[in-house]
């Protein structure tokens, strides 16, 4: 389930032109991305088995579905520009990726305007 309680497989339950639409109006909020209250992501934290936690993010079904929808266009862009200046090419983990982000936007908002 993501952060609105909904499956994102019960989307195929609604007509087709529903289905059709919530594509339409997907496809124009990628266009200009602004992200309703509704769609904030959350973080929650599970117990793993041999002590700590696990952060994993929970979605908005709407999201979920369109990434899902837009994967293999994505994977074909990763692989075109996987080059290893970028932080989360192939084979670096997305931690070390967030670790570097956040050190440099600390560094500029330091000595910034």
């Amino acid at each position: 389930l993501g952060v609105d309680c909904m499956r994102p497989r019960s989307i195929l339950i609604l007509p087709v032109d529903y289905r059709c639409r919530l594509i339409d109006i997907l496809h124009s909020w990628e266009a200009a991305p602004l992200k309703p209250k509704q769609w904030a992501s959350l973080i929650a934290f599970i117990d793993k088995p041999d002590r700590g936690q696990r952060p994993i993010g929970l979605t908005a079904s709407p999201l979920r579905v369109w990434s899902r929808l837009r994967h293999p266009l994505a994977a074909e862009w990763e692989k075109a520009n996987d080059e290893d200046f970028f932080w989360g090419c192939a084979g670096k983990p997305c931690d070390k990726a967030a670790w570097h982000h956040s050190i440099l936007v600390g560094y500029a908002r330091s000595n910034g305007p």
